[in-house]
């Protein structure tokens, strides 16, 4: 008698656990064939602030290991009723030569773009430090932003 209540009891914990699975399977059936709004996707918010974003950015994960840059001799002039001018003096660390691209990005008060340098092409020797340097082509640009890439 009581081997029939336990073989009673966890059929209908099975049937229980059956149920619930397919109401749970009709529910999103039912949810996903009512979506008639079809929202364009968005995206999700920047994890890096734009007070945090690198100045000098680099298109090709190995150039982190490769180049490095000392802030403290960055030169931003900014002449007097001129474009700003930007130099940022890269060093090799790597032993053997690289050619790369690189452009800078400018961008006026409120963080707008306001052109770029284009594209140039230069070879990195090893172990050597290089100027990358580039005028604003208005006056209206107050910060800037440099990317690197190898050579395509």
């Amino acid at each position: 008698m009581m081997t029939d209540l336990i073989r009673d009891s966890s059929c209908c914990v099975r049937a229980l656990a059956w149920a619930t699975a397919l109401a749970a399977t009709l529910g999103s059936a039912a949810l996903t064939g009512c979506d008639t709004v079809k929202a364009p996707y968005a995206p999700g918010g920047d994890q890096v602030p734009a007070s945090n974003y690198p100045k000098v950015a680099f298109y090709d994960k190995e150039l982190s290991g490769m180049l490095v840059v000392d802030p403290n001799i960055v030169v931003v002039d900014r002449p007097e009723g001129r474009p700003m001018k930007v130099t940022v003096p890269l060093r090799s660390v790597s032993d053997h030569a690289m050619k790369l691209q690189y452009q800078f990005l400018w961008r006026d008060s409120l963080g707008r773009p306001v052109g770029e340098s284009g594209w140039r092409y230069t070879r990195v020797e090893p172990r050597v430090q290089v100027p990358f340097q580039a005028n604003a082509l208005t006056q209206d640009a107050v910060d800037w932003r440099l990317e690197v890439r190898f050579e395509r």
